[in-house]
C-alpha cells in the first residue's frame, strides 16, 4: 500500500508551504507549467482546481481519522473522472534504471490513473493528473481504514498515515507499522524548546 501513498502525502505536505501561485506549481516539473497550447483551463483555473481539491483531500483526510463520515458527495465526483489501468514498469524504456532505483516495497505492475492530455495544456494536464491520482489513493487507504475491525482505532502494525510526532511540525508521514514517525532526522531531534 505503501507505494502509491507518497502521491497524497506528498500532495498535502506541499500544500502547507503554498503562499503564492508559483509556489504551487512546484508540486509539477519546470517543463510541465505550461498553459497556453491548449483551451482547457488557463493557469488560474488549473491551480484553483488544484487548491480546491488540496483543501477537500486534507479535510477528508482529517474526518477519516477523527471518526467522523466522509463527504462523498465531494470525493465521488474526482473519483469518477478516473481513467485506471495496469501499468508494467517492465515495458518501460527506462527499465534497468527504475530496477535499480526501487525500493523493496514497489511493485512493477500496479493499478494507476491514465493521465489524460487531449485537448488539455501540459500545466492543466499535469495537474490534474496529482489530483486524480492522489484521489484515487485517498480513497484505497480510506477504504483500508474503514474496513479496519478497530476503526476509528487501528489494528496493530496496519499502515498509517499519521503526523509528524516533531513538536513543531505538522507533516504527514507514512507509516508502514502504524506507529508515528518523525519526517526527517531534524524532527527527531527537535526537543521542542524555543530557540534563545
Amino acid at each position: 500500500m505503501l507505494a502509491g501513498q507518497r502521491v497524497w502525502i506528498d500532495l498535502l505536505n506541499a500544500q502547507d508551504g503554498w503562499v503564492t501561485d508559483e509556489s504551487m506549481l512546484d508540486v509539477i516539473s519546470e517543463e510541465a507549467r505550461e498553459f497556453e497550447s491548449a483551451p482547457n483551463w488557463p493557469r488560474h483555473k488549473a491551480l484553483a482546481f488544484l487548491h480546491n481539491n488540496a483543501t477537500a483531500l486534507r479535510a477528508h483526510y482529517q474526518q477519516l481519522e477523527a471518526g467522523e463520515p466522509l463527504d462523498v458527495d465531494l470525493m465521488n465526483p474526482i473519483l469518477d473522472s478516473i481513467r485506471l489501468r495496469f501499468v508494467d514498469w517492465r515495458q518501460h524504456s527506462d527499465w534497468g534504471r527504475y530496477r535499480q532505483e526501487r525500493r523493496g516495497g514497489d511493485r512493477l505492475v500496479f493499478l494507476s490513473p491514465v493521465k489524460e492530455s487531449e485537448g488539455w495544456n501540459r500545466g492543466a494536464a499535469a495537474l490534474r493528473a496529482i489530483i486524480q491520482r492522489s484521489f484515487y489513493h485517498f480513497a484505497l487507504y480510506a477504504d483500508s481504514r474503514l474496513a479496519d475491525p478497530c476503526y476509528p482505532g487501528a489494528t496493530p502494525g496496519t499502515f498509517r498515515v499519521l503526523q509528524c510526532p516533531g513538536p513543531r511540525c505538522t507533516a504527514l508521514v507514512p507509516c508502514p507499522i502504524g506507529q508515528p514517525d518523525y519526517c526527517s532526522e531534524t524532527c527527531s531531534e527537535d526537543t521542542g524548546r524555543l530557540d534563545g
